[in-house]
């Protein structure tokens, strides 16, 4: 998620900084869009009085030992974010005396590209079809719960930390002009040659040493044809026709954000341990603690945490400044 930061200066004068977390160029534009709208929103009551910090810099799921401290279990993996994703702003809010919640809880994945990490999270969508592991078996459901699912995917072992996405030549037509998001970027993929086409699905078993590929390819379109579920309680199954031959990119579920972050009120104060407002001191964004993990829910609103708690910021701003 992009974020953006109010800061007044020591001289009286507005200081606004943006940093932002996106995980992969798709929606970095969209969200940078968001962005600069609170932060002119948050900067037009600042009137430069300079009299308040707000911090909004983003997670820190590029800093190793922030990682290591506040989310071990996540520690030795790549994080396909901005490389500004460092945690400065949530130290500075722990040096004045803010504290981190939300620790080591469980973190979404999204699918990407495995050679250039091309950000492929919702390419279920545009180009129907499945995904499978090392040894050719269907992962799970991969549009119920997707960012969870693709998580627990990386983190269990028995698929190999190896993953194809698999699908048919309509669904290649399809991805190739795709513009979900207003151009055609999955078209990247077939440029770059991270998409490969295969006469069969056999060929595709051998080259890619898929030896269970067929099994998930028949149970999945078994699924499609009966209009039922499948073991995996997907609906609506693809049916993948092999006729043309199979598609396949070797993909990598990646994880790229971090939810530990600064405890704040409802008001976006940052808070003591004790609970006590700093005065002065603001919060919104990934910078924070998750939002939804305060109910014990597990991550999954980014984006409207991220307008919400901005526009509660300036909000506040507005009243107290």
């Amino acid at each position: 998620m992009n974020d953006i930061g109010v800061i007044g200066g020591a001289d009286g004068t507005t200081q606004i900084v943006v940093s932002g977390s996106i995980g992969g160029p798709i929606l970095w534009i969209f969200f940078g869009a968001l962005a600069l709208m609170v932060i002119l929103y948050a900067a037009f009551y600042r009137r430069g009085k300079g009299k308040a910090v707000c911090l909004a810099s983003g997670g820190f799921a590029k800093n190793p030992e922030m990682l290591k401290k506040y989310s071990p279990d996540y520690a030795d993996f790549f994080f396909n974010c901005a490389s500004s994703m460092t945690g400065e702003g949530i130290q500075m809010g722990i040096d004045a005396g803010g504290y981190v919640e939300c620790e080591n809880r469980a973190l979404p994945a999204f699918l990407s590209s495995y050679k250039s990490k091309f950000e492929l999270a919702f390419i279920h969508q545009s180009a129907p079809g499945i995904m499978v592991n090392i040894k050719g078996d269907n992962i799970g459901n991969i549009v119920s719960d997707n960012h969870y699912t693709m998580a627990k995917a990386k983190l269990n072992k028995d698929n190999g930390d190896t993953f194809y996405y698999v699908f048919d030549e309509s669904s290649a037509v399809k991805l190739r002009d795709s513009e979900a998001y207003g151009f055609n970027g999955y078209v990247a993929m077939f440029e770059k040659g991270e998409a490969v086409h295969y006469d069969s699905v056999e060929k595709a078993s051998e080259e890619l040493n898929l030896p269970n590929l067929a099994d998930a390819i028949e149970a999945n379109n078994a699924a499609a044809l009966a209009g039922e579920p499948d073991e995996f309680g997907r609906r609506n199954c693809p049916y993948i026709e092999t006729r043309d031959g199979l598609w396949a990119i070797r993909v990598d579920p990646t994880f790229y954000l971090t939810t530990a972050g600064l405890a704040i009120d409802t008001d976006c104060h940052v808070l003591t341990e004790d609970k006590k407002a700093i005065p002065g001191l603001y919060a919104a964004g990934d910078v924070c603690g998750s939002i939804e993990e305060k109910d014990a829910k597990q991550y999954g609103m980014g984006f409207d945490a991220a307008l919400t708690y901005g526009y509660i910021m300036g909000e506040t701003l507005k009243k107290e400044i």
